[in-house]
Parts: C-alpha cells; structure tokens; sequence
C-alpha cells in the first residue's frame, strides 16, 4: 500500500470520495478514534489516504488535476 494523501480527517473522506468514485479502492488510516473523540489535539485530527501500488499513479494524478482546477 502507498499513501497518496495526508491531511485533515474531513479532507480525507472528501478525496476518497473522489478516488472511490473513479474505481481506485483505499484505505483511510489515522491515530485518533474519531468516533469517539470529538475534537483534535496535537495532530489526531490528521489522516491519510493508502491506495495499492498499482492505482499509486493513477490516484496521485488524479488529486494533482483536482488540485490544478481548485487554483486555476
């Protein structure tokens, strides 16, 4: 597995709402148990995103493109 995105838990599900959708499985992994802590301290609110080496490539290109359009 490769990580392919880390960044705030919310973030996290919004982009592996995106990768599922375009046919790439993915595991999210964190150290904090959000459903049972409602708030974030020292990073616990950070997640990341793990796809398998063969969809590395095409997940990352498909969040560079998505990057691309939010700024452009």
């Amino acid at each position: 597995m490769v990580e392919v995105y880390r960044g705030l838990y919310s973030d996290v599900l919004v982009v592996r709402s995106l990768l599922e959708s375009s046919g790439i499985q993915c595991i999210v992994k964190s150290h904090a148990a959000f459903g049972v802590h409602t708030f974030a301290v020292n990073g616990l609110a950070e997640a990341w995103i793990l796809v398998h080496e063969n969809d590395a490539e095409k997940a990352l290109m498909l969040l560079s493109h998505t990057d691309e359009v939010k700024s452009g």
